[in-house]
């Protein structure tokens, strides 16, 4: 499914705050007459009969849809504002693409949106059989305050049908929006125009793959951009942001400040004012009245805004009056961070905001500044020489974790309108540990009781899966891939975030053991087993992001049958990486009827370089045979 989001830009939608620009998530396509290169292809509705004959894209014969067309023009006009003009083009060579190019999600500004326009093309007994979308097969769902979400589904999809879809924005002032010119599939040609009446912009050129044009013409006042045969961006396992690789041009005004930005940011409305704000002086005393620690004020404070106001879904780092907030019960991560500022504040804590992008927004250029950058806000609180970082939109998170979105690498920490950059990271781990008490029957089942616990990430990651949901099919998810027979169960603080959430289960499992002419081999792991390398290519392009330090404990204790004794168990080892940043500890042991089993895995740091990868899939290459090794029983007489 197409996923395309201008929520980045939300302050589109704020005509309050005085600067404003625009970075778009979009990646649109288009195409010359039979992927020749041309300047300017067709525009809407105008199709090239050639593209309806085409069997595959040229540069990549394996790819399953091909962008023909990808533009944007981009015009300032007279009155202040901009349009928006946007025209995706599309090939379908096979039904695989049906389900991503086929369905469309445009997140968009509400009311900013219009004149969207769709149409299916195949080729029938050698005619061309334009079918139109109807506007009653376009669906529109409210996200957030500013954002709506658009829908849309191509009819009379085939192999060989040629899609396309255009719609405008309107937009306030004159913003330069940057734009990416490669896909998951291939495209042919992507464009992007400037149309401007004054330009003040510079520009940085990202990305492998060269620009096939730049214009500049000075007397019809635009800048044009064009790649052509852009092949298909291929992502790779636990890699960062894609988009900071993607071949893309970004923009930023020249002269510009982030010194500037910030104090235009807390000169608006929409900020500094609702920062700043008393009207909840009273609220915030009741809050913290008879709580002497200033930690456990900090959470009280945090806990009130988590009980009073739901998250929304949608990231921004502005928000409303706190006050106009707590009515209406519901709001974005700027307007809840803010307010847990301004109650905060009022509690008399010096509290700094940090200006953050979250990790599908993109990866913040520093060197670039532009308040398009940035899609989320948290608070910065130091006490006693202890400073944190707080998040009040996750209830399933404690109040001094921030949710694995906002784990960006960096923020720019504001204090009175100045700016530092600070890193932004995880103070806790994803952490999981199982324990096994088991026995082995005679027929090679394996019962008894195993128990799960979560902590850190893992443990907001299964509150929120159960939570979401409920707690038969958060089960049947878990067990998904598992041939367990549960006798019974029992889950354990899934419903607060000051204690580990545990499962127990009394299970029977069958396909774990097999046996063969008095030998019975037992796999030991029977969970938490790495069955394949998630590095298995020999090379790698891109770093390695686990987001947060990982740790896994597995600890089982299994009884084999009356008749049976331990033939062979895995040799104990350990794997290391260079400076310790990651280990893995494997411990087996025997003592009369019973064999052991141990394994802890530490990923101690989140990043990876490409340099460092072949160290670390040698490593993951290890775990993946250790855990592959079976335990040996003999039958006895």
């Amino acid at each position: 499914m197409i996923h395309t989001s201008l929520r980045k830009y939300s302050n589109l939608a704020i005509p309050l705050v005085t600067y404003v620009s625009l970075a778009i998530l979009i990646m649109l396509s288009e195409s010359g007459v039979s992927q020749t290169r041309k300047l300017e292809p067709p525009e809407f509705g105008s199709l090239n009969f050639a593209d309806l004959h085409m069997k595959s894209c040229k540069f990549d014969t394996a790819a399953d849809a091909l962008i023909l067309i990808d533009r944007a023009e981009l015009q300032h006009l007279k009155s202040g504002s901009s349009h928006l003009k946007i025209h995706i083009r599309i090939k379908i060579f096979k039904k695989s693409a049906y389900e991503k190019w086929g369905n469309v999600k445009l997140t968009l500004p509400r009311r900013e949106f219009s004149q969207l326009q769709g149409a299916t093309y195949t080729l029938e007994e050698g005619v061309v059989r334009q079918t139109v979308l109807s506007s009653n097969n376009i669906f529109r769902k409210k996200r957030g305050k500013y954002f709506e979400d658009v829908t849309f589904t191509f009819p009379n999809l085939k192999e060989g049908a040629v899609i396309e879809y255009s719609y405008m924005l309107k937009m306030p002032g004159w913003p330069v929006i940057d734009w990416s010119f490669q896909n998951s599939i291939p495209t042919s040609w992507s464009g992007y125009t400037v149309k401007y009446l004054s330009w003040s912009y510079k520009e940085n050129i990202r990305g492998t793959h060269p620009l096939n044009k730049e214009q500049t013409v000075h007397m019809e006042k635009f800048h044009r951009w064009v790649m052509t045969d852009v092949p298909a961006f291929k992502t790779e396992a636990y890699m960062p942001d894609p988009s900071l690789f993607k071949s893309a041009v970004q923009f930023w005004e020249a002269g510009m400040t982030w010194d500037f930005l910030l104090t235009k940011l807390y000169s608006s409305r929409s900020f500094g004012k609702v920062l700043y704000s008393d009207s909840l002086k009273q609220t915030a005393e009741k809050i913290i009245a008879g709580i002497g620690s200033k930690q456990e004020q900090i959470k009280a404070v945090s806990n009130y805004v988590k009980s009073n106001v739901k998250w929304d879904g949608t990231t921004d780092y502005r928000g409303d009056y706190s006050g106009l907030v707590l009515k209406r019960k519901t709001g974005t991560s700027g307007d809840i961070n803010l307010l847990l500022a301004n109650l905060l504040q009022q509690a008399d804590f010096n509290v700094e905001m940090v200006l953050l992008s979250t990790r599908d927004h993109g990866v913040i250029f520093q060197q670039f500044p532009s308040m398009t950058q940035f899609d989320d806000v948290v608070c910065r609180v130091t006490v006693d020489g202890v400073t944190s970082l707080l998040d009040a939109t996750e209830k399933y998170l404690p109040y001094n974790t921030l949710p694995p979105r906002c784990l960006n690498f960096n923020g720019l920490s504001m204090d009175t309108a100045k700016g530092t950059w600070i890193k932004i990271q995880a103070n806790t781990k994803l952490k999981e540990m199982v324990a096994i008490n088991g026995s082995i029957s005679s027929d090679g089942t394996i019962s008894g009781r195993i128990t799960r616990s979560h902590d850190g990430y893992a443990a907001y990651y299964v509150r929120t899966m159960y939570n979401d949901a409920d707690e038969e099919a958060y089960i049947k998810n878990f067990t998904k891939n598992i041939s367990w027979q549960i006798e019974k169960k029992g889950l354990q603080n899934f419903d607060v975030t000051d204690k580990i959430p545990k499962e127990e289960y009394e299970v029977q499992i069958e396909d774990e053991v097999t046996t063969s002419g008095g030998i019975m081999y037992v796999n030991p792991f029977l969970i938490l087993k790495e069955k394949d390398n998630p590095f298995a290519p020999e090379t790698r392009n891109y770093a390695i992001d686990f987001i947060m330090p990982i740790e896994k404990t597995y600890v089982a204790t299994i009884r084999i049958p009356a008749d049976y004794e331990v033939e062979e168990l895995p040799l104990s080892k350990v794997f290391i990486l260079p400076n310790n940043d990651a280990k893995a500890t494997f411990s087996f042991s025997r003592a009369g009827k019973l064999f052991f089993v141990s394994y802890n895995l530490q990923i101690n740091k989140s990043l990876f370089y490409s340099d460092e990868y072949p160290a670390l899939r040698e490593f993951y290459s290890h775990l993946v045979s250790k855990m592959g090794e079976q335990v040996v029983l003999k039958k006895v007489n």
